[in-house]
């Protein structure tokens, strides 16, 4: 069994075993392409990286951007300035908000709606207004946008309100409904393939416009009621296709069709463990964008790590900041039509670009680390670990000009490692080599091996898979 290529956990390849990446941190899985001759079709390759584009009056409370809407231009809140963004990152206020908490923001026609600490607004272009009708709810607590309505939870949790269609300012006053099935509150509201689903403390209510009257907009579906609740109110993001979600259980759901499936995270499941509900309604905060045709789920709860769920693969990798207690990327959205994608954090005032094409991090260093799962057949000794990947963007000076890699692996399962060997990878001009470390003793079946590899160098590079013993004649 000399060459073991990268497989996925979800491919199941019963008649060829595979090197399945178990922990990625600033790395991730992607396809290889069809006209690559390797022995996988997978790789892992580097997370995107950050480049500072722009940096706020104060900390940023939200990111928002959808095509059609004011030109696809981004929006960026912060402090009391509601703040329009082109596409050179040039910004400037258009209107005064309250509150410090963060601001949601929908589309109605080609306005921007939002609300902020209980106030709903809009931005035409050439008008930014709150609303003032008397039927609007008081300190409302969410706000979407459905059948060219706006749709507002009361504060008191159970009820929701609706614009006149089309209009901002004029809300009938028998536009209400509430779950009444429900004994749960409302924690959030969305759209969905243009239904409204109310997402409350313990469970899931759908609900569909009507052409009837105003008090009669929405209705909801019969029988349609899932036993599914949504932790946070911005623990929520919508994909292009449906939505995903943190669960009131702590576990990630997606809805599918007209239902909730889960989307199993053991690793992001335990760490959410030991907080307080408190702390995930504070600190939960979910957000999706897309790198050409890659879409992209990620979810930030307080915690070091940021949990990225990649739509098309279905797997999941984490990211972190080096030197940073907790994970400073709290939005995202995929801005200016697509073409770049731009997050920010709850804490910081930066407006930062992700690029893949960039390996540090706004100039820091980006640790990355991949923890890969490799068969052994039979119980033998490892003499001979060969690493196939390819290394590439290596800067002509500085850091990373001469690029290592840090290898070490575990015959236990990870209860205990080998000693960290540092192995040097090519320099500018080499595109790829493969890299190998001798002599690590004896391994069990049972086991088989963990390899753990690391590279905190501003370098790409792909990983194809791991040849285990193999002859001078085995590696081509």
């Amino acid at each position: 069994m000399p060459y073991i290529p990268i497989t996925p956990q979800t491919d199941d390849r019963r008649a060829k075993q595979g090197a399945t990446p178990m922990a990625l941190t600033n790395c991730m899985v992607e396809r290889s392409p069809e006209a690559a001759r390797r022995g996988s079709g997978y790789f892992i390759t580097t997370a995107p990286g950050r480049t500072l584009k722009a940096t706020l009056q104060a900390s940023c409370r939200g990111l928002f951007s959808e095509p059609g809407v004011r030109d696809g231009k981004l929006y960026a809140p912060a402090s009391v300035y509601f703040n329009e963004v082109s596409s050179n990152f040039g910004y400037s206020s258009v209107g005064a908000i309250t509150g410090t908490n963060v601001v949601q923001m929908v589309p109605f026609r080609t306005e921007v709606a939002l609300l902020s600490n209980g106030l709903i607004y809009r931005w035409t272009g050439s008008a930014f207004q709150a609303t003032t009708d008397g039927d609007v709810p008081a300190s409302a607590t969410n706000l979407a946008s459905v059948a060219y309505r706006l749709v507002a939870v009361n504060s008191t949790g159970d009820g929701f309100d609706w614009c006149v269609a089309g209009t901002f300012d004029s809300w009938d006053s028998a536009g209400t409904a509430s779950d009444i099935y429900l004994p749960d509150p409302i924690v959030g509201q969305a759209r969905i393939s243009d239904d409204l689903w109310s997402f409350n403390s313990r469970s899931t209510q759908i609900w569909q416009p009507t052409s009837g009257t105003e008090a009669e907009a929405f209705a909801p579906v019969p029988g349609a009621t899932i036993a599914v609740g949504l932790a946070a109110r911005d623990a929520f993001a919508p994909l292009s296709q449906g939505a995903m979600f943190l669960g009131h259980d702590r576990r990630v759901y997606r809805v599918s069709g007209g239902g909730i499936v889960p989307v199993v995270n053991r690793d992001l499941e335990i760490a959410l463990r030991d907080l307080t509900a408190a702390n995930i309604t504070a600190d939960a905060r979910a957000y999706t964008y897309q790198i050409g045709a890659k879409e992209y789920w990620g979810l930030s709860c307080g915690l070091e790590r940021g949990f990225v769920y990649d739509v098309e693969l279905g797997l999941w990798h984490e990211r972190t900041r080096y030197g940073v207690a907790v994970y400073d990327v709290d939005f995202a959205t995929s801005a200016f039509d697509s073409s770049d994608v731009v997050v920010a954090g709850i804490a910081s005032t930066a407006l930062w670009k992700l690029d893949p094409t960039v390996y540090d991090d706004a100039d820091g260093i980006i640790l990355r680390t991949m923890t890969i799962h490799v068969p052994v057949s039979g119980d033998a000794p490892l003499d001979r670990l060969v690493i196939d990947m390819e290394v590439f963007d290596q800067p002509l000076s500085g850091q990373g000009s001469a690029p290592t890699l840090m290898l070490e692996v575990s015959k236990d399962n990870g209860n205990t490692w080998s000693d960290e060997r540092t192995v040097s990878l090519p320099a500018n001009g080499t595109w790829g080599k493969r890299i190998q470390a001798y002599r690590f003793g004896y391994f069990r079946s049972e086991y088989g091996m963990l390899v753990r590899l690391r590279i905190s160098d501003p370098i790409g590079f792909a990983v194809y898979g791991v040849y285990v013993n193999p002859t001078h004649n085995e590696i081509p």
